[in-house]
């Protein structure tokens, strides 16, 4: 990932959330959308258009208060940057502020078994 591209994501999620001071923190209750490399849509295991997106939030009593975790690829060239903007100017107008755009990262640890033996 290079410092351009870094910037770029940056000014565009500052852009898209309206604040660049808001911490976020992931719970597991934040409501998840994903946006696939294939450029659909997905909430709750079920392709949907963007349109879809504010009355199934609305249907599930997602407040406008929560954050709205919108999964991207973690690979930037994979990303359809216009797509989100438009997800989340839709969920903007639906008066869905707390936007979060994140990646699916994966930690690994390899630990080797350690003991010591007493003689």
């Amino acid at each position: 990932m290079n410092f351009s591209h870094c910037l770029c994501l940056f000014i565009m999620t500052a852009f898209l959330t309206g604040c660049t001071t808001t911490r976020i923190v992931a719970e597991g209750g934040n409501t998840e959308i994903k946006i696939l490399t294939s450029g659909e849509v997905v909430y709750r295991d079920r392709t949907i258009t963007k349109e879809q997106i504010p009355d199934l939030l609305r249907g599930d009593r997602v407040k406008r208060e929560e954050t709205i975790r919108i999964l991207i690829p973690a690979n930037q060239e994979q990303r359809d940057y216009l797509l989100m903007r438009s997800v989340a100017d839709t969920l903007k107008r639906a008066g869905y502020g707390r936007i979060a755009f994140t990646t699916d990262k994966k930690a690994t640890a390899n630990l080797k078994e350690t003991t010591k033996r007493r003689p």
